[in-house]
């Protein structure tokens, strides 16, 4: 008897709703106009209720907010948003944080975390069983092959309301073969995907995409402090120290959560410590979820990733292009994955990226040789460079070496004397810029691999009489002391 009394109440309730009423003046405002006002009342009411449950959501309600637009609640066709960014940038806070605020609106609802790991490790099936499950509100339900869970799939989206979130896809995710095609959706239905790889989107027809923003300076500051400092959020003197990690983590959610939790309770010499050690050993966890989009990268790919962390961040796009097309590499369509997955940025035509990104590039190469830098493929730092010009340690591995500063740290330029013997083992040089090195003898040997050369100050009158640059395609010897190229005839 209690529960039909709750049924009574609840229906009494649902009669007694006032609802809209709709507007007597039809031909001023049309029944589509009357809808849009309807669904504008009932979005704010949604965000105002998502406000209310995501304040330890740092930075992330407005994020929350522009998703939620670009899935344009209350119309009845489907629709497909894209979530795009760098790992670590938030994109599956969002996606959870918008799963979370509209899910009750839908007939059926699945969030798939993980896609890519799921697929690798367990294979398509399992993921279409794991969407038809929570779909149907099933446990544990099983499928006889893939093209069955299609067909199951279809059968399902085509008669509800559904909303999907697919989290972390990349190529290897055959879209039309977890969630189908766009016309299978009708009724409201929503898909959101989020992904490091932009093509992904444009390959599955997803024109609505949302590019996931780095957190400004003042919510990346409010959310390490609420790391770092707990419920009282009180820097009391460590204003300058969360500053530089805010300048650290440049915007990444993931960096700065991280770093505040790992500060958390340490005092301000274990900070200082720590952040010291940041320039020479970058946080594990961080790298860890980055190196994923370079993991995914084709070998050429990885080289020109590489060469533009080590040596061309900042430089422009068009001459950096033909560099790397003389080494052999094709930096057109190379450049254009970069940007897709989101491992580089273009403005102003100079080649960006982000600090930790630039970090993880930095963090590859020195794996390749923890403690001898003449054998790793490149050299960027300057001690490293001295270290391997100076006492001759150079190997086949160098293919570039840039040195970044005209001065070296602590040493006057007049005191550096380099071994002319070190480019003799580094016979796969095609990249060097060094200025104001000395010669301790005459020198013998240039690589005729070298691309581009850039010695200021070069010292000799000649180059080398064995340098044969054919594959030369810029040379910069400024201030140098250079007569003529060769010393005698060259052909």
């Amino acid at each position: 008897m209690e529960n039909v009394q709750r049924w009574r109440n609840a229906l009494e309730q649902v009669a007694n709703l006032s609802g809209w009423p709709y507007p007597s003046d039809a031909i001023v405002r049309s029944e589509s106009m009357f809808i849009q006002e309807v669904v504008g009342v009932l979005f704010r009411k949604l965000i105002d209720t998502y406000s209310s449950i995501g304040k330890d959501l740092v930075g992330m309600v407005s994020r929350t907010k522009k998703v939620i637009e670009l899935l344009g609640l209350g119309m009845d066709n489907a629709r497909v948003v894209g979530i795009w960014g760098m790992g670590g940038i938030g994109k599956t806070t969002i996606s959870r944080a918008v799963y979370d605020c509209i899910s009750c609106q839908f007939e059926g609802y699945s969030f798939i975390e993980n896609v890519r790991e799921v697929l690798e490790k367990c294979g398509l099936k399992t993921l279409q069983e794991q969407l038809i499950s929570e779909i149907l509100m099933e446990k544990d339900l099983k499928v006889e092959s893939n093209s069955h869970a299609v067909h199951m799939i279809r059968n399902m989206v085509c008669h509800k309301k559904v909303l999907i979130v697919l989290d972390d896809v990349d190529e290897s995710t055959k879209l039309e073969k977890l969630v189908g095609e766009h016309d299978w959706y009708s009724f409201g239905s929503r898909i959101i995907v989020t992904t490091r790889d932009q093509h992904v989107l444009t390959r599955y027809g997803i024109k609505h995409i949302y590019e996931v923003e780095q957190l400004r300076e003042d919510e990346a500051i409010e959310l390490v402090e609420s790391k770092a400092f707990g419920k009282h959020r009180q820097m009391g003197g460590y204003g300058e120290l969360v500053r530089h990690v805010v300048k650290y983590a440049n915007g990444v959610p993931l960096a700065l959560e991280v770093l505040g939790s790992f500060l958390c309770g340490r005092n301000k010499d274990q900070w200082e410590s720590s952040l010291n050690r940041l320039k020479k050993s970058p946080l594990s966890e961080v790298l860890q979820v980055l190196r994923i989009s370079y993991d995914a990268l084709k070998s050429e790919e990885k080289d020109i990733f590489l060469d533009i962390a080590c040596f061309f961040k900042g430089k422009d796009k068009n001459d950096v292009t033909k560099i790397l097309e003389s080494c052999g590499f094709h930096p057109i369509i190379g450049i254009d994955v970069l940007v897709q997955k989101s491992l580089i940025t273009i403005s102003s035509n100079k080649l960006l990226m982000h600090d930790l990104i630039q970090e993880l590039g930095w963090h590859i190469v020195c794996e390749e040789s923890h403690k001898e830098p003449g054998k790793r493929t490149r050299l960027w730092c300057d001690e490293d460079i001295k270290h391997v010009l100076m006492d001759n340690t150079g190997t086949n591995k160098v293919e570039g070496i840039v040195m970044q500063y005209i001065y070296v740290r602590g040493l006057d330029p007049k005191d550096i004397h380099l071994r002319p013997k070190a480019f003799t083992k580094m016979s796969n040089l095609r990249i060097l810029k060094i200025c104001h090195m000395h010669l301790s003898e005459e020198l013998k040997y240039l690589s005729n691999k070298l691309r581009y050369l850039d010695w200021l100050g070069y010292p000799m009158k000649y180059m080398p009489s064995t340098f044969q640059p054919k594959h030369l395609v810029e040379l910069h010897l400024t201030y140098s002391s250079i007569e003529q190229l060769w010393e005698g005839t060259m052909v």
